[in-house]
């Protein structure tokens, strides 16, 4: 079980969040073991863990495997959000057709 702190998705470390520890070990010699946690609202913990002795299998490769696919995920909803952002701000006051727009007094 490691007991090293884990970087967050900006490279940094969260001391109070991210301890990894616990874990899962290979249920396969020729495979992997792999836990994970939410620990703070944008951070995910992970435990990989794989025999030494099994040529095919990786830890840190597949770790690094991981972070990709969940950095691509993120840029992926990052522009999801950023597309609706500009959606919103440009929609807005188009909703009301021109001319039958009344203001409090003419009712």
């Amino acid at each position: 079980t490691p007991d090293r702190w884990a970087p967050n998705a900006e490279g940094g470390r969260h001391s109070a969040f991210t301890m990894v520890g616990g874990g899962f070990g290979p249920v396969d010699s020729n495979g992997y073991g792999v836990s994970y946690r939410f620990s703070a609202p944008n951070l995910i913990c992970a435990h990989v863990s794989s025999k030494r002795s099994a040529s095919n299998t990786d830890s840190t490769r597949f770790v690094g495997k991981i972070t990709t696919a969940l950095n691509m995920m993120r840029a992926v909803f990052d522009r999801i959000e950023a597309v609706n952002r500009q959606k919103a701000h440009s929609s807005m006051g188009s909703d009301t057709p021109t001319g039958n727009v009344k203001t409090l007094k003419q009712l």
